[in-house]
């Protein structure tokens, strides 16, 4: 598959933030806004191309032990209608999932697994705490790696027009999180949902949304490496890139959550075999 494809049409569902598995080849975790809830999948080759495996759909998790009661994603209240919708996630250390609701300044949930079938995450005792950045702006996308000396990775925005921006984090504990800098040649632009990782790279994709300050596409740092594409979220395959899609500003009611598969060759100079 040499060519840009919407390989997984998902009705009803706006996909957003989409993080690869550190281990294992071609499984995804990836949020579903609205649910809200996580999205665990494999990435399958077929005789008609690939194909998404859904390993699990959750929207409910434990609340911290002992305690044997469920909650949805997430247990607290905040102001705003988003209150409860997921915003990104990204796998962490551990086997754990590190997730982000909407409107959120200074903190991030970890869940750990249960090794249940039914109800597979539960809520850590605590909040993972940012400290040293700027919580005054609202976190977008996160991205963690162990392979990099700052393991989180900050896509931060004021929602007010102004560019988004990336800051760096690292762990001073499993619950803090300690700022150590800015990303500088981060692609200047209000809207900078999309975050991923791969060989110590980070890219971005731009969104579907009006006021897009850049030309649209996927980046390397600030490098334009693959322009029309958009979406919320990255993660990389060997051989390709999985972006999340929802055209929510088209039309009355916007168009049908998808992934969007960009084969390597588009994005990287770099044949993915020989690094």
């Amino acid at each position: 598959m040499n060519e840009i494809a919407i390989f997984e049409p998902m009705m009803g569902i706006q996909p957003g933030s989409i993080s690869a598995h550190p281990t294992i080849p071609n499984q995804f975790i990836m949020t579903d806004y609205f649910s809200p809830g996580l999205i665990e999948f494999d990435v399958v080759e077929t005789s008609d191309g690939l194909e998404m495996r859904r390993i699990a759909r959750d929207g409910w998790v434990y609340l911290p032990a002992p305690s044997t009661d469920k909650v949805r994603i997430f247990p607290e209240i905040m102001p705003g209608s988003d209150a409860k919708r997921v915003q990104s996630v990204s796998y962490g250390p551990s086997d754990s999932i590190l997730v982000v609701r909407n409107g959120e300044l200074d903190r991030i949930w970890m869940l750990l697994p249960t090794g249940e079938e039914t109800t597979r995450w539960r809520l850590a005792d605590r909040p993972i705490r940012l400290t040293g950045g700027d919580n005054t702006a609202y976190i977008e996308s996160i991205a963690y790696s162990e392979a990099r000396s700052a393991q989180l990775i900050v896509v931060r925005s004021r929602q007010n027009g102004t560019d988004a921006f990336v800051e760096c984090y690292s762990n001073e504990s499993a619950y803090i999180h300690v700022y150590i800098g800015t990303i500088s040649y981060a692609p200047k632009t209000p809207w900078l949902y999309g975050l991923g990782n791969r060989n110590q790279n980070l890219y971005y994709v731009t969104g579907p949304e009006n006021g897009i300050a850049v030309t649209r596409g996927i980046y390397c740092d600030r490098e334009l490496v693959t322009p029309g594409v958009t979406g919320h979220g990255i993660a990389f395959m060997d051989d390709a890139a999985l972006i999340p899609s929802y055209g929510f500003n088209v039309g009355d009611f916007g168009q049908p959550g998808a992934i969007v598969r960009v084969p390597w060759h588009m994005i990287g100079d770099t044949d993915p075999s020989d690094v």
